[in-house]
C-alpha cells in the first residue's frame, strides 16, 4: 500500500519536526531551513500571467476575473508596470521600486491611477506592484499577473522575460478577435514563450461581442491555424467578451457570465494550473529542500547527542576554542575577501571572454545579412529585421552560457562554504556537517512576500537553496537592442539606391554594435561583481551563524551536565527520539517518487 505525499502533509511533518526539535536544539540551522520551507508552503500559488498587446483588454479582463474594477481599463494604453493580484483579506498596493524601497498605500483606484501610461511618473524606476485584495477567484492560491502590452515590454523585459514567463503556472496570451494577427505578437510568441513549452499557454480572443454568432467558428479557426502556423502546435482559442464579463460579475448575472466566456476561461485556467507538470516539479523541489533540510538536522541532533556524553571539562575547553576562531573573524572575513576578489576576476574573465566570441560571430552576421541583402526596402532591412535579428541572438547567447556562468558560481559557492567548514573543524575539532547536502536546486515557486526580507538565503550551510541556486533565472545580461529601429537608419538613406546604401549603414551599423557590445561587457563584468559579492556576504553570514549555533549547543549542554542525572538522561533520550524520527522521515522521501502532483511512496 502507497502513502501519498502531498504539500499538506510535508507542511505537517516539517511542523511536528519543529515542535520537538526546538527545545532540544538551539540556533539550529536545519530547523531553519524547515521553518522556511513550511512559509513557502504556505504561501505557494498558482500564478497565472496575463500578457498581450495594448488595447487587448486584459485589465478588464483581469478585473472580471477578481469581479470588481481594480484595474484601470480604456480606450488609451494604461498598464505601464506589472502588476501583481495577490489574496489577501487586508487590501493595499505596495509600490516596489527598483532602488529597493517599499511604498505601501491603501487599495484605491486613484493610487493605482497614479502608475498608468497617461500618469506623469517614469516606469523605470517601479519593479512593481503588488496589490492585495479580498477576491474570491483568488482563493488564497492564485496570484494574477498583469503586463504592459508586449510592443511595449523593453522597459520591464528584464523582469517579465525572466521573472514571471519562465515561472508562470498559467500563461495567458490575450488576442484580438476583430484584428489580424500582429507581426509584434508572433515575435513575443517566438522569442519568449515557445522556448518555455506551450501546455500551459491558453490563448484567449477578447471582443467577442463585436462578432457576429455566425462568424465566431470561422474567426476563431482562423486564429487557431495563424497560431499553429507560427507555434507548430494546434492550440485552442477561447473566446471572451471581457466587457460583458465584467459586467456580469458586477451583476453576479450567471447567465451572462456563460455567454461571454469567462467561466469556460476560469475552468481552463483551473485546469491547466491543475495538471501543469510544474505542480510534479514544485513538488520535486520541495522534496528535496525537506531531505536537506533533513540530513541536516540529523547531523545537528547526531553531534548534541555526541555532546551528551562529554564531562564539562571537554566542553568548557571546546566553548574556548570556538570563542577563539570566532575572535579571528575579521582575519578569515578578511582571506576570504582576498579569495574572492582573485575568483572575480577569472570567472570576469572567461565570460567576457566567451562574450567576446558571440560578439564577433554576431558582427560578422550582421555585416553578411547587409551585404546580401536584395529586398526592395532597406529601411526595413534596418528599422526592423536587424534590430529583431540582434536581440534574438543576444537572448539566445544569453540562454545558453548563463548555465554554464551559474555553474561557477555555485562552485565557488561550495570553495568558499567548504573551506571556512574545514578551518573551523581544524580549529575547534568539532565535526561539521556532511558534504552530501550541497545541491544545486534552481526549481523555486513563486514565493508571495508578504514582509520585506533577505533576498536571498545561503543554503550552502542550511541545506536549502544556495546563494548561486537563487542567482539562476535572473537576467545577467540585459543589452539594450532598439527594437523599434536602429538609431542611424535615416529617410535620405531609405532613398538611396540599395547598393549605395549599403556601405553606410555598414558604417553605421559597426558604430551601434560596437557601442551595444561595450554596454554588454560592463553589464557582464558588473553582474559576476554583484553575483560574487552576493556569495561572499550571504556565505559568511551563514557559516557566522552556524558558529554561533555550535557554540550555544555547547552551552545549552554544560547546563544540562550541572542539572540531575535524570535531566540529562531525559535529554538524551530526547535527543535519540529526534535522530530516529528524522531517519524515518528521511528514508520515506529517499524511496518516494512524485506523480500526479503527490510524492507516491511504495
Amino acid at each position: 500500500m502507497s502513502a501519498a505525499w502531498t504539500k499538506d502533509k510535508l507542511a505537517d511533518r516539517s511542523v511536528e519536526l519543529i515542535n520537538k526539535a526546538s527545545s532540544l536544539l538551539t540556533e539550529s540551522a536545519g530547523l531553519e531551513a524547515l521553518a522556511e520551507l513550511r512559509q513557502d508552503l504556505r504561501e505557494d500559488c498558482n500564478s497565472v500571467v496575463v500578457v498581450g498587446e495594448f488595447k487587448h483588454g486584459k485589465s478588464t479582463f483581469i478585473n472580471a476575473l477578481l469581479g470588481r474594477e481594480i484595474m484601470p481599463a480604456d480606450v488609451a494604453p494604461t498598464t505601464a508596470t506589472i502588476n501583481t493580484v495577490i489574496y489577501d483579506s487586508i487590501e493595499r498596493v505596495e509600490v516596489l521600486n527598483n532602488d529597493g524601497s517599499t511604498e505601501t498605500y491603501p487599495l484605491t483606484a486613484g493610487i493605482l491611477n497614479r502608475y498608468t501610461a497617461s500618469a506623469e511618473f517614469d516606469p523605470g524606476t517601479i519593479q512593481f506592484l503588488r496589490i492585495y485584495c479580498n477576491a474570491p477567484f483568488m482563493n488564497e492560491d492564485v496570484m494574477l499577473v498583469d503586463t504592459p502590452g508586449v510592443g511595449d515590454l523593453n522597459k520591464h523585459r528584464a523582469e517579465i522575460t525572466y521573472r514571471f514567463i519562465p515561472r508562470a503556472d498559467v500563461l495567458i496570451f490575450m488576442l484580438d478577435m476583430t484584428a489580424p494577427f500582429r507581426r509584434s505578437e508572433q515575435e513575443f510568441i517566438e522569442q519568449h514563450l515557445l522556448n518555455k513549452g506551450t501546455d500551459h499557454i491558453l490563448y484567449v480572443a477578447n471582443f467577442a461581442d463585436r462578432i457576429d454568432e455566425e462568424e465566431m467558428d470561422s474567426v476563431i479557426q482562423r486564429l487557431e491555424r495563424r497560431l499553429a502556423a507560427v507555434t507548430g502546435h494546434t492550440g485552442r482559442v477561447l473566446p471572451i467578451s471581457a466587457k460583458e464579463a465584467l459586467l456580469g460579475t458586477l451583476r453576479q448575472d450567471e447567465e451572462l457570465l456563460n455567454q461571454s466566456g469567462l467561466r469556460s476561461v476560469e475552468l481552463a485556467i483551473r485546469e491547466i494550473a491543475g495538471t501543469s507538470g510544474k505542480a510534479e516539479n514544485k513538488l520535486r523541489n520541495y522534496l528535496k529542500r525537506y531531505g536537506n533540510a533533513l540530513r541536516l538536522l540529523h547531523a545537528e541532533a547526531s553531534a548534541a547527542c555526541e555532546m551528551t556524553g562529554k564531562d564539562i571539562e571537554t566542553l568548557l575547553g571546546e566553548t574556548q576554542r570556538v570563542e577563539a576562531f570566532l575572535s579571528r573573524r575579521e582575519m578569515w572575513e578578511s582571506q576570504i575577501a582576498d579569495y574572492l576578489s582573485e575568483q572575480e576576476e577569472e570567472i570576469a574573465y572567461m565570460a567576457v571572454k566567451s562574450f567576446d566570441y558571440f560578439a564577433e560571430r554576431l558582427r560578422k552576421d550582421i555585416g553578411q545579412r547587409i551585404q546580401h541583402f536584395q529586398g526592395g526596402d532597406i529601411k526595413i532591412l534596418a528599422e526592423s529585421q536587424l534590430p529583431l535579428h540582434i536581440g534574438l541572438q543576444f537572448s539566445q547567447w544569453t540562454d545558453q552560457y548563463a548555465g554554464s556562468l551559474h555553474t561557477l558560481f555555485y562552485r565557488l559557492e561550495q570553495e568558499v562554504g567548504q573551506g571556512l567548514m574545514n578551518v573551523f573543524e581544524q580549529s575547534v575539532n568539532i565535526k561539521a556537517y556532511k558534504e552530501d547536502r550541497l545541491e544545486l536546486n534552481a526549481e523555486g515557486a513563486i514565493r508571495i512576500q508578504r514582509s520585506v526580507s533577505a533576498p536571498v538565503k545561503a543554503g550552502l550551510l542550511i541545506g536549502g537553496v544556495g546563494a548561486a541556486a537563487l542567482l539562476v533565472g535572473a537576467p545577467f545580461i540585459i543589452p539594450v537592442v532598439g527594437m523599434a529601429g536602429l538609431p542611424f537608419i535615416s529617410q535620405k538613406l531609405a532613398e538611396k539606391q540599395l547598393e549605395r546604401a549599403k556601405p553606410e549603414l555598414l558604417a553605421a551599423a559597426e558604430i551601434h554594435l560596437s557601442s551595444l557590445f561595450d554596454e554588454s561587457r560592463a553589464l557582464l563584468r558588473n553582474y559576476v561583481q554583484d553575483s560574487v559579492n552576493i556569495i561572499g556576504t550571504q556565505t559568511i553570514r551563514e557559516f557566522s551563524r552556524l558558529v554561533e549555533g555550535a557554540k550555544a549547543s555547547l552551552e545549552m549542554e554544560i547546563t544540562v551536565k550541572k542539572e540531575t542525572a535524570v535531566s540529562k538522561q531525559v535529554r538524551r533520550d530526547e535527543l535519540l527520539g529526534l535522530v530516529d524520527l528524522i531517519s524515518s522521515n528521511d528514508s520515506q522521501v529517499r524511496e518516494g517518487e512524485v506523480t500526479n502532483g503527490q510524492l507516491q511512496r511504495s
